[in-house]
């Protein structure tokens, strides 16, 4: 029996675009992943529906479900790097791919030292346009 392959996409109030989600749903669908978006909300950040992201990932996670991906919507608060550190390690988690924005966020310090204390791949997913306005995603680290 072969690992099913598993990839935490995480999304914190910094970002400001799909683009992550859109990047791990593609990889997933190429070798059969099952997905878990992560939304870490701000403490006291409000209830369900407060705001736009929330309301897109439900929306995204939603979509991919109807179009048979195995993907999980979460929401967390409290201690972000123990947080994240904990379901990397609980979910047997293979990548992380994570947004631009969230690195260069409030966040990014705490995703670059958990960067260092696993053993596992992260996906920075930032746009990149060419000269003609071509947009590529994803760097690999």
């Amino acid at each position: 029996m072969t690992h099913q392959k598993k990839i935490l996409v995480l999304f914190t109030p910094a970002t400001r675009g799909l683009n992550a989600a859109y990047h791990a749903f593609s990889l997933a669908e190429r070798i059969r992943a099952r997905i878990t978006v992560l939304y870490f909300r701000p403490p006291g950040g409000g209830g369900r529906g407060g705001n736009w992201l929330e309301e897109a990932l439900r929306n995204i996670t939603r979509d991919a479900r109807q179009e048979s991906l195995p993907v999980t919507y979460r929401v967390a608060e409290g201690a972000f790097e123990e947080e994240i550190a904990a379901l990397i390690d609980e979910a047997d988690i293979d990548l992380v791919v994570y947004d631009a924005d969230d690195s260069a966020g409030p966040h990014g310090p705490a995703i670059r030292r958990i960067r260092s204390r696993v053993s596992i791949q992260f996906i920075e997913v930032k746009k990149k346009c060419d000269y003609k306005f071509n947009c590529l995603q994803g760097k690999e680290h």
